[in-house]
């Protein structure tokens, strides 16, 4: 006898259009149903589409406990051809399981006992990218700044002719009852504001000059490591960093790939947050650990120019442990690498380095290559810095000083 059960981590709504290239069509019906439905799942981590009959079945299995074969026999309206298929591609676990389906069984206890909010983990695991190619955002060429600016600057224009002008910078509330302007800023040459003034985004760097191994060591340990560690309950310790998260817990991991580091073999490093040390995982040519770069981020131009990279990770279950199956639980993960980038960019500044970030990454890709279980641990953003060139190629912003002004004098 079989026990069947509907994963606990799929979401099914109306298809108003299927695309089957784009959406992998699933469906033994003839192509003639004129109703269907796209199921969003963790386990596949893909859209599927399903026919109305496949999504009554589906409908007809809760996800809390398990129904056997012979009670859906005695169902005249489930039809046990049905759940078998939804069994093979994942929308159904079943018990006993092999091939396929115990594969699927394995993630969805994985999920389970990682406290994983099923909301969270199909917005999670349906929207990761896997060998994306986005086209270059750098002029190739030796394209002056000029030149580059009214390139960005055409692009824009087509964009805003497509799409309209985007929503105002400021918005105003019209019922207020009253308004008290701040004084001006006193700062009496204070670093740290003079530091939060200057931090820009650098996306062209000097591919000749190192980053010097103290510098990334300062780096580290400052917008990384931990600075502190307190005891919460007996033997359960809190992390302090010079980043703040909820309880401490600090699930955000990270990676280099080191590209033109002095005294640095290039190659992929964990950073080992105990012993304050970089762990080598997998050595790599220069020109080998550049092509990397623009692997990982999904073919953007600008990362492989840098000489460090590093791979911004999260361990799920050591923030889900405390907030378990939590509304709130994942989306601070990129609060905390949020903290992290912020910090990292003023030391940046600080060093003499310029700095990106990006969360546009070909997140599978990063986790095959470093061995990771995607369900414990995924990637999620990246970070990279570099000695930057002495021609931004007009891509690195300068602003003027900024005073309060009318709306009027201001489009969007």
């Amino acid at each position: 006898m079989t026990l069947y059960r509907r994963s606990e981590f799929a979401y099914m709504s109306p298809a108003v259009e299927t695309t089957p290239d784009i959406l992998h069509l699933i469906n033994t019906e003839k192509q003639s149903q004129s109703f269907q439905w796209i199921v969003y799942s963790a386990i596949v981590g893909h859209p599927l589409i399903i026919s109305a009959n496949l999504a009554e079945a589906l409908k007809c299995l809760p996800s809390t406990h398990w129904i056997s074969s012979a009670e859906l026999a005695e169902n005249p309206t489930t039809s046990i051809a049905h759940i078998e298929h939804l069994a093979d591609i994942g929308l159904v676990i079943s018990d006993p399981a092999d091939g396929v389906r115990k594969n699927h069984s394995e993630v969805e206890e994985k999920l389970r006992s990682s406290a994983w909010h099923p909301l969270a983990a199909v917005y999670h695991f349906c929207t990761k990218w896997e060998d994306m190619h986005l086209s270059s955002a750098i002029p190739e060429g030796g394209i002056d700044t000029v030149e580059s600016r009214e390139r960005r600057s055409k692009l824009f224009a087509e964009f805003v002719c497509k799409y309209g002008l985007p929503p105002s910078h400021f918005h105003e509330r019209k019922d207020a009852i009253s308004r008290r302007a701040l004084f001006s800023l006193h700062d009496d040459g204070n670093d740290l504001a003079s530091l939060l003034k200057s931090r820009r985004t650098r996306r062209i760097f000097d591919v000749t000059a190192p980053i010097p191994f103290q510098s990334l060591s300062n780096l580290m340990h400052l917008a990384f490591g931990p600075q502190g560690i307190f005891e919460v309950s007996d033997g359960i310790f809190g992390i302090g960093k010079t980043s703040p998260f909820c309880g401490g817990l600090h699930p955000t991991e990270i990676y280099l790939l080191a590209i033109k580091v002095e005294n640095l073999e290039p190659g992929l490093y964990h950073f080992n947050q105990r012993n304050r040390a970089l762990d080598a995982l997998h050595y790599l040519s220069e020109e080998d650990a550049r092509r990397t770069a623009n692997e990982y981020s999904a073919g953007q131009q600008y990362p492989k120019t840098a000489g460090a990279v590093f791979i911004l990770t999260s361990r799920f279950y050591r923030n889900f442990w405390k907030y378990r199956k939590h509304p709130r639980a994942y989306p601070v993960l990129y609060m905390d690498i949020a903290h992290m980038s912020q910090s990292f960019y003023l030391l940046c500044e600080r060093l003499g380095l310029g700095a990106f970030f990006t969360a546009a990454i070909n997140s599978i890709n990063i986790e095959n290559a470093l061995k990771l279980d995607p369900y414990i641990e995924g990637a999620m953003a990246m970070l990279g810095c570099g000695i930057p060139a002495s021609n931004q190629l007009g891509l690195s912003v300068e602003y003027d000083a900024y005073e309060p002004r009318s709306v009027s004098d201001m489009r969007c």
